[in-house]
């Protein structure tokens, strides 16, 4: 008795490939193709560089913090309030002014 063969193992399977099929929303797709990748307004041309901004703004303000952190571990805790308070008030006010001018163009 040879029990390769009843575990299966004496056959070598062919494996057939099949080709997978890209995957992704079918109406989107088809609709694109019907009538174009559409973006109007001038809002859309700066949204690649109002996204820079926002990641620009995002290593600043970790840079400002690291910095406000050694100001207190070295015993200057007025300057580092100072330093975070001054640099939320600026940030936080241009923000909203660039917020503003982003959504007047749409």
């Amino acid at each position: 008795m040879n029990y390769k063969t009843l575990m299966g193992y004496g056959k070598k399977k062919k494996i057939v490939k099949e080709e997978s099929k890209p995957k992704g929303n079918k109406i989107i797709k088809n609709l694109k193709e019907e009538f174009g990748y559409v973006n109007e307004g001038p809002a859309y041309e700066y949204e690649k560089m109002v996204k820079s901004i926002d990641k620009l703004e995002n290593k600043q303000a970790k840079e400002v913090s690291n910095l406000v952190k050694t100001l207190q571990k070295k015993g200057f805790k007025k300057e580092a309030t100072s330093v975070a308070n001054s640099y939320m008030k600026s940030m936080r006010k241009f923000k909203n002014e660039l917020d503003d001018i982003i959504r007047g163009l749409m």
